[in-house]
């Protein structure tokens, strides 16, 4: 309690032990993510906060199989990192408790990513079109969004700021290699763009290759030359925006073209491959959605 000195000496030393557990607090960050392999998931910090003069602290959680301290667990902060991911929302709760007394739970959650998907591309979505050289390509009119979402369905964006990139191609003689080393002669860059808000978030990459053992046409025929290896970032929303352009040489009917796109989650280790297929008619793209991250 509060004492007062007579003479204007003031207030003496409050004592902690009469502070109840409303007076604690944990401050940090309320969610972590669940990196693949689990070792490289990224700790958090949290920090005890008191009214005054607290001597002892004890840090405790309920969940020892999704979360563990690291480090010294009877300082005013404590280090945390994930183990496995939640089954529900706020189902970890962790405690301190100081000179004896336990504060309210700071609850956690630690998310990981679980599916991508995009809206269906339906028959106004697709075009066939001939190239300046006459060779055919099946594309997407315009753009479409990707959206990278956690295990329980909300889209993996917890930063303030984002970048948002765009970048689409259409393969005129499949030479992407040419083309990314800056000699377009093979290929046209149809949209390239970049706008900087901040911090980057989730950075995805997409390899794209000929499945020429599903496919009634060879790489050869559809004058595809080199995969395509990509890499984008997710916005604040979680999503990216994605345009298909598929050669398909001299050929224009009967098409049924085979391509595997693996999408990998380049700093959280996370990857899985999508069968696309490409018709010409009528000029359509469909893939199996959602492109479920194991």
């Amino acid at each position: 309690m509060l004492g007062f000195a007579g003479g204007g000496r003031g207030y003496e030393n409050q004592r902690f032990s009469d502070i109840s557990a409303g007076a604690i607090g944990i401050t940090g960050p309320s969610d972590l993510i669940l990196y693949k392999p689990v070792a490289n998931s990224k700790f958090i910090t949290l920090r005890a906060t008191a009214g005054c003069c607290p001597a002892k602290f004890k840090w405790s959680s309920s969940s020892s199989d999704k979360i563990k301290f690291l480090g010294a667990t009877d300082q005013a902060a404590v280090v945390v990192k994930p183990l496995a991911a939640s089954e529900t929302k706020d189902d970890i709760s962790v405690f301190v408790t100081i000179d004896g007394v336990t504060s309210p739970p700071k609850k956690l959650t630690v998310k990981r990513p679980k599916e991508m998907s995009h809206p269906v591309l339906s028959s106004n979505d697709v075009e066939q079109i001939r190239d300046q050289v006459n060779f055919y390509i099946i594309r997407t009119k315009k753009e479409f969004t990707w959206t990278l979402t956690d295990q329980f369905g909300d889209p993996m964006a917890n930063v303030d700021s984002f970048v948002k990139s765009s970048f689409c191609l259409e393969i005129v003689a499949g030479d992407v290699s040419r083309l990314l080393s800056g000699l377009t002669s093979a290929a046209t860059v149809l949209d390239q763009k970049t706008t900087f808000y901040g911090r980057i978030n989730v950075r995805i990459n997409e390899y794209v290759t000929f499945n020429s053992k599903r496919s009634n046409i060879t790489k050869e025929d559809a004058r595809w030359k080199e995969n395509i290896d990509i890499t984008r970032t997710t916005n604040k929303a979680g999503q990216m925006v994605d345009k298909y352009a598929i050669p398909t040489g001299l050929w224009s009917q009967e098409i049924d073209i085979w391509i595997d796109q693996k999408l990998t989650l380049v700093d959280l280790g996370y990857w899985e491959n999508e069968e696309v297929n490409i018709t010409a008619t009528p000029p359509a793209i469909t893939g199996k959605l959602p492109v479920k991250f194991q």
